[in-house]
């Protein structure tokens, strides 16, 4: 796995965690959430944020052996004034197939090394 920065050309493919809430959440969330999320919505959501990306926001993305996106982390800047932490892990999804492999791991001590400079 290739664990590297994200960019506007990734946001199609970052959309993917639609199917990680379908997989992820089924047992908790309702059905019908689950099933009018829409790929096209969060693609749209990502492009937005690519493109008015802030210095304080960082996305990494996992990349399986033939370069498709499995997984992403998000974070950045704390954004509820807590005097002690400065930073917050936003979102981290992984396709189901590449969860309990270590993935998470590489992708949060990617995020939490960029957050400390």
């Amino acid at each position: 796995m290739v664990i590297r920065e994200a960019n506007l050309a990734d946001a199609p493919a970052i959309a993917m965690h639609v199917d990680a809430w379908r997989t992820t959440y089924s047992n908790l969330m309702p059905a019908k959430f689950l099933a009018d999320l829409s790929d096209e919505e969060q693609e749209t959501k990502w492009v937005k944020i690519f493109s008015n990306i802030a210095q304080d926001n960082f996305t990494y993305v996992a990349e399986d052996e033939i370069r498709q996106i499995v997984g992403f982390v998000n974070g950045g800047e704390e954004r509820t004034g807590d005097r002690i932490y400065q930073g917050k892990l936003y979102a981290i999804y992984i396709m189901e197939k590449y969860q309990r492999q270590g993935l998470g791991y590489r992708l949060i001590s990617t995020l939490a090394t960029r957050l400390l400079y």
